[in-house]
């Protein structure tokens, strides 16, 4: 009786070691999964400000290009203007 007792012992033992791994192992993957959750929400907040800088800068990229063609329009009037001109 004697030896099945200690195997009972061992393998309670045993299993309070495996248990004791899978509940670290659980704990260490629900960390990581927050992290990356964490790390997710970051990435999904610079994408999000990226993809709006990119249409902030197509906007102001596109109101230059205007603001030159009105300028090269102004200039051109000015030149035709001074042709025209009456001492």
């Amino acid at each position: 009786m004697k030896a099945s007792k200690s195997q009972s012992k061992d393998v309670a033992t045993e299993y309070d070691f495996v248990l004791a791994e899978v509940d670290k192992i659980i704990a260490t993957t629900e960390a990581r999964i927050e992290d990356q959750r964490r790390q997710t929400r970051v990435m999904a907040a610079d994408f999000d400000a990226g993809i709006k800088a990119v249409a902030e800068l197509d906007e102001i990229t596109t109101a230059l290009e205007k603001l030159k063609s009105y300028r090269a329009q102004l200039v051109g009037n000015k030149a035709e203007l001074e042709h025209f001109r009456i001492p």
